[in-house]
């Protein structure tokens, strides 16, 4: 009768010592997710923070040439000399 009691000590043991393999297996498991996360979140950073520098170059771009443009496009303006408008308007 002796030998059950040995017998289910050495059991729970082997049970104890498979939960704590499992248990290490499972926060081995979690870290390499977590690492994975992480990366990936950095990742993601640095393309957002490349996409918005591109978008930011492109509407600057696209603001100058609208600018030039419209440089381009506005007729000549007469300088009328201030002393003529003295006299035309007193």
């Amino acid at each position: 009768m002796g030998g059950t009691d040995t017998e289910g000590h050495h059991r729970g043991w082997k049970e104890s010592r498979l939960s704590k393999q499992r248990l290490v297996e499972f926060i081995a498991d979690q870290r390499e997710y977590l690492l994975f996360l992480f990366r990936d979140r950095e990742r993601r950073g640095e393309e957002e923070r490349r996409t918005k520098k591109v978008e930011e170059d492109r509407i600057e771009r696209e603001e100058e040439e609208e600018e030039e443009e419209e440089e381009e496009n506005d007729p000549p303006t007469m300088s009328i000399p201030s002393t003529y408008l003295d006299i035309k308007y007193r």
